[in-house]
């Protein structure tokens, strides 16, 4: 099965680069446009299957253009960017699973469409989810002498679950109140769009307040870990001692999956604060 995966926001993990060429000396530049659909794609498809799928590219530009497709895989920055790697470079590689179907370069003039094809194959026995990104890098046809052309590097990112044998785990590596921060990582070995909450109680454990982040569910990929910042304001507390609980949950679905759970004894003492467990 394929479909668009509006979950994932495009603004947060697509790539884009401008890339400069320099043909010499002059200061002028020679400008392109190129819209790729769909920017991210979610796959399913058993071991041992097949798929074909297609990116449309429009030339949004005046002039003509040059596109050259490849294949590479990505990873996630404990902050959430999307970071580019090489073919086969992680752990989780889908490019070394695709291949494309049409000439590596593509001739596009101004307004034209192109849709492009590509084949998925997924080997028998394997588990869990893949992930890789099929990346267009687009010039000017033609570059007079001594111009400045400014290239696009863009792609779309494509997320690959085989079904049924997803393992879903996570847990809560670190709590820092000094930085108001959480550490998740993804122990098991599909994505996951997380959650968290903290729970501020009392010594009796009664809650006194609690606090949801991020406002949008964040996606973790296999084994990353993610920065969460709590958005909690510790000047409010009045001095005493509070349990602090941290609860960390995924969306699948319309499931919500508990994942893990820390509590930290905290302490506000008059002129300051002092966490005293962990």
């Amino acid at each position: 099965m394929f479909k668009f995966c509006p979950k994932f926001k495009p603004n947060q993990l697509k790539i884009c680069l401008l890339l400069l060429f320099l043909f010499g000396g002059e200061r002028a530049f020679s400008q392109i446009a190129l819209n790729i659909s769909p920017p991210i794609l979610e796959v399913e498809v058993t071991g041992g299957g097949v798929r074909n799928f297609q990116i449309e590219l429009i030339n949004g530009g005046e002039e003509e253009i040059t596109v050259t497709v490849d294949l590479a895989d990505f990873l996630l920055s404990p902050e959430g960017n999307t970071e580019l790697q090489g073919k086969g470079e992680t752990s989780f590689s889908l490019s070394e699973w695709m291949t494309t179907k049409q000439d590596k370069q593509i001739v596009l003039k101004p307004g034209e469409k192109r849709k492009v094809g590509f084949e998925l194959r997924v080997p028998r026995g394997e588990r869990g989810a893949r992930y890789g990104v099929v990346v267009f890098e687009a010039l000017p046809r033609e570059i007079p002498r001594g111009k400045i052309a400014l290239g696009i590097r863009t792609g779309s990112l494509v997320f690959l679950t085989i079904p049924r044998t997803e393992k879903i785990g996570g847990e809560i590596k670190e709590i820092s109140i000094e930085e108001s921060k959480v550490t998740f990582q993804n122990t098991g070995n599909t994505h996951l769009e997380v959650e968290g909450s903290l729970l501020v109680k009392n010594p009796e454990g009664k809650v006194i307040n609690r606090l949801h982040f991020p406002e949008n569910p964040s996606l973790v990929l296999p084994q990353g870990e993610r920065y969460f910042s709590i958005p909690w304001d510790k000047e409010s507390l009045l001095p005493g001692k509070y349990l602090l609980e941290v609860r960390m949950s995924a969306r699948r679905g319309r499931q919500l999956i508990n994942l893990d759970r820390r509590e930290i004894e905290y302490e506000v003492l008059k002129g300051g604060e002092k966490q005293i467990g962990g």
